[in-house]
């Protein structure tokens, strides 16, 4: 009997401090579902620049692509 009142009690402390929290911080928005869609707000020529220093076209960085 006592574990099913600490069970319950316990509950109820997970619902008080759940409703006191308040609502969750809402979700970024997410850019690119596709990986072509990634591209397609880069203009061609930036492209064409990175892909001849074999840089990577998001941070310029040349350990990655």
């Amino acid at each position: 009997m006592y574990i099913v009142k600490a069970k319950r009690v316990d509950q109820v402390k997970k619902k008080v401090e759940k409703v006191e929290r308040g609502k969750a911080a809402p979700r970024p928005k997410i850019m690119h579902r596709l990986w072509a869609d990634t591209y397609t707000s880069i203009a061609q020529k930036k492209l064409d620049e990175g892909k001849a220093k074999e840089q990577c076209t998001r941070n310029t960085l040349t350990n990655h692509r």
